[in-house]
Formats: structure tokens, C-alpha cells, sequence
């Protein structure tokens, strides 16, 4: 049976949102481990990663204003994922943020530590990548990615990251961490990219427990706290969306 295709933007909690259910998280997890494969045969590894709010709070708060936009970056060393990320100042316009695009991150998540990387230190990374991952977009087998796949992902800080880590950290004690993950949901081409599946990311809330961390995620809705225990997605992938940010 065909799949049938919808926009990202109808999977999310509310209009205007980036907000993903417990639900929602769970099966773009599962989507991604199956169809975004290491030389179209296996997933990719080190997919998710954590770190502290506080650390990349501190990149984003060199920026002016309060429509900061977060950018990362998609690479790979030995079929593990590298996440690199580079931060922009965006300008409102017409309902959405423009910025100026970077080809490049200035900074790489390594063992939860951000540590600045130069273009010719990403490059590898980003070659990698581009030659060696595939996508299963619908039903048909998987196929290299190409020129109209996402390089980075674009998600607003003030409005989203940071506030879904406002809202969850404001209900909850013990420590926190924040995790990126990499999803894959289903688009529709509108925005003249790939209909079916794409590599995205999103970022939750994680609490330590004892032995282990646990997903401070939700499935029901609040009008009031849109993101509370909730994961941010939905963001906006370069290409084919780059230099201005909408939801």
C-alpha cells in the first residue's frame, strides 16, 4: 500500500508550533533507524546525544535580540553521526526570521562538550556524509542522498528550544540535560524538497534518575504550556528552505 503523504507542519501539537508528542517522538525515532541508513544498509550510530542547556545557552547568548535561530549542521565519521552547530541572529519579515546562511558549523558536539571546529576541520565530516548515507523515502529501496537534501536543520531558539526547556525545567527538580536526536517524518514536497522521508533533528528534556536518564516527554495536550515535556521539531531543513526561517 502507497504511503500517504502529509506536511510536517500537520504533525505538530498546535498551529505556529514545533512541538512533538511522546508518540509522534517515538515513531519518527523508529522511522529514522529504518530508513536512513549507513551506505543503505544499516543505521546510523551515536544518533542521539546530550548536553547542558547551559552550554549552549552561553553560544546562542553572544547574539543579539531575542529571534536567535539555532543551525545544525549534519555529518558523519565511521557511520556515526556528527552534529555541528552554528547560531544566526534572524530578522523578522513577512511572518518568519530571515538570516545569512552558513556552509559551515562553528562548533561540533563531541561527549558533550561543544568544541569549536574551523570549515577545513568539518569538511570530512560533511563529505562523509553526503557519500555515504541513504534515504528509504517511501516504499521503494533506499537511495543516495543528493543535492536536495537537508545539509542543517533550523530551529529557533528564544520561541522554541529555550522555551521548551523553560517550560519543562520549571516543573521538575534533580538534574537536567538536554538531548538531540534524529528523527525522520514524512513530507508532502510542498516547499519543493523530497516527498517522503528526511533526516531532521529534535531536542528534548532528560532527567537523571539513579542508573539511568528519562525522557521527560508527554503525550497530552496544554494550550497553556505548549511545550512542556515535550520534544521541539519540525524545523526548517537547508536546503530546500535555507536564509529564511517559517513555520
Amino acid at each position: 500500500m502507497p504511503i500517504k503523504l502529509v506536511s510536517n507542519k500537520n504533525l505538530e501539537q498546535g498551529p505556529g508550533t514545533g512541538a512533538m508528542r511522546r508518540s509522534a517522538y517515538e515513531q519518527a525515532r523508529l522511522d529514522f533507524q529504518s530508513r536512513v541508513l549507513h551506505e543503505g544498509t544499516s543505521p546510523l550510530r551515536n544518533d542521539q546525544q546530550q548536553f547542558s542547556h547551559a552550554d549552549l545557552l552561553a553560544l546562542v547568548a553572544v547574539l543579539p535580540g531575542s529571534t536567535r535561530l539555532v543551525i545544525v549542521h549534519l555529518g558523519l565519521e565511521n557511520g556515526q553521526l556528527r552534529y555541528g552547530f552554528s547560531f544566526r541572529a534572524g530578522t523578522e519579515r513577512d511572518g518568519g526570521l530571515d538570516y545569512l546562511e552558513l556552509d559551515h558549523p562553528t562548533h561540533l558536539l563531541f561527549d558533550k562538550e561543544f568544541v569549536a571546529i574551523t570549515p577545513e576541520e568539518w569538511r570530512p565530516f560533511h563529505d562523509a556524509y553526503r557519500a555515504s548515507v541513504f534515504i528509504r523515502r517511501q516504499n521503494e529501496p533506499p537511495v543516495l542522498i543528493d543535492e536536495a537534501d537537508a545539509k542543517a536543520v533550523v530551529l529557533p531558539w528564544d520561541t522554541e528550544i529555550n522555551e521548551m526547556y523553560r517550560q519543562t525545567a520549571s516543573t521538575v527538580t534533580g538534574r537536567l540535560e538536554m538531548k538531540i536526536s534524529s528523527v525522520a517524518v514524512l513530507h508532502d514536497g510542498s516547499d519543493s524538497g523530497h516527498e517522503g522521508f528526511r533526516h531532521g533533528v529534535s531536542f528534548h528534556v532528560v532527567k537523571k534518575n539513579l542508573f539511568s536518564w528519562e525522557d521527560l516527554l508527554r503525550e497530552d495536550e496544554d494550550s497553556v504550556s505548549v511545550y512542556r515535556h515535550m520534544a521541539v521539531d519540525y524545523g526548517n531543513l537547508c536546503p530546500p528552505r535555507c536564509r529564511r526561517f517559517e513555520r
